[in-house]
């Protein structure tokens, strides 16, 4: 009877272990899940005030070119607010994953930045997906400003899969200033994105954070970052680049955008994530636009072309990227 109960008594715990171990992997599995979509549409109003601003231009056929939506999905256990543009032309495209700039309310996506800057993207020929972050428009959650909310980028890569015509071999990734940090920190974190671009970069959050101490960004991360109140170094290290650019994916180049005369981020940000990739052997390039102001307004076109051709070439095409070159000088011979 004492070997009996012995037996039973092991395979509860079995049993137990079990349970737990799939309640593990279904919870992980669920990461990316599409839980709500909303499909919306360009106005009237906007079509025509985008064809008044361009020549020959006719933006209700480029609408057409692709479905938007809104959509909520799982991140971690929290219900994460974000959007999606899809090519509506059957058939499988290269994806890109958009992370925007701000904090607590500042920066939030809606559908007008979704029409006029994302929807590009999908005419272009790419699936496009972009994050609020948790803790934002009705999402749960608390935004860490660089923490545990870079899963919220992360998932999207799973997320991708329940699009049917997303290409998840093909994942490219854009990030302006404060979603430049949430690129180089899931380019730490993931070896799946084929390419990236940061523009108007954060790569010194010490730095940064001196800059803006007079619009409150000391307060924003004393509430932001859980352990800041206690830890004023360790956090900002780990959400600066330039502390770590040699853990970065060595298989995904980047792409740095600046403008010379930007007043939000100093453009010597971006010259000193230059130093730390080339002295890393980063693949990168490096591309300063004279007279540009945060969100390059004054270079638009150019701006364009230069990330068309970056994704076409190395998430669309897969090209490889040049081989990175030591340039490091030997040191003279013993005699």
């Amino acid at each position: 009877m004492k070997k009996l109960s012995i037996n039973i008594n092991m395979s509860k715990n079995l049993i137990a272990t079990f349970l737990l171990i799939a309640i593990a992997f279904t919870g992980i599995g669920q990461n990316g899940k599409i839980l709500k979509q909303k499909e919306f549409n360009a106005s009237r109003k906007l079509i025509n005030q985008l064809d008044d601003q361009y020549d020959n231009a006719s933006y209700a056929d480029s609408f057409a070119t692709a479905s938007m939506h809104e959509m909520t999905y799982l991140s971690d256990d929290y219900e994460v607010k974000g959007y999606m543009i899809i090519p509506v032309k059957p058939g499988k495209y290269p994806c890109l994953i958009y992370n925007r700039d701000g904090h607590s309310e500042k920066g939030l996506l809606n559908e007008m930045f979704v029409m006029e800057e994302l929807h590009k993207f999908a005419r272009w020929g790419y699936v496009v997906v972009a994050s609020q972050y948790r803790g934002h428009a009705g999402g749960d959650g608390k935004d860490e400003f660089g923490g545990d909310d870079v899963n919220d980028v992360l998932n999207l890569i799973p997320l991708l899969t329940n699009i049917k015509s997303a290409d998840t071999s093909r994942i490219g990734m854009y990030g302006v200033t404060r979603g430049s940090m949430m690129t180089f920190l899931a380019m730490k974190y993931s070896d799946k994105i084929d390419a990236a671009i940061a523009e108007a970069s954060i790569g010194n959050l010490f730095f940064y954070t001196a800059e803006h101490s007079e619009q409150g960004m000391y307060e924003t991360l004393l509430y932001a970052i859980p352990e800041y109140a206690e830890d004023k170094l360790s956090p900002l290290k780990k959400r600066s680049l330039v502390y770590w650019a040699d853990d970065i994916c060595k298989t995904t180049p980047l792409l740095i955008m600046h403008g010379l005369s930007d007043k939000e981020v100093h453009p010597s940000e971006s010259f000193e994530i230059n130093k730390q990739l080339f002295r890393h052997l980063h693949p990168y390039r490096m591309l300063l636009f004279e007279g540009g102001s945060n969100g390059l307004a004054e270079h638009q076109l150019e701006k364009d072309v230069a990330m068309k051709t970056w994704l076409h070439q190395y998430v669309r095409d897969e090209r490889d990227f040049p081989k990175v070159i030591n340039l490091e000088r030997r040191p003279p011979p013993k005699n």
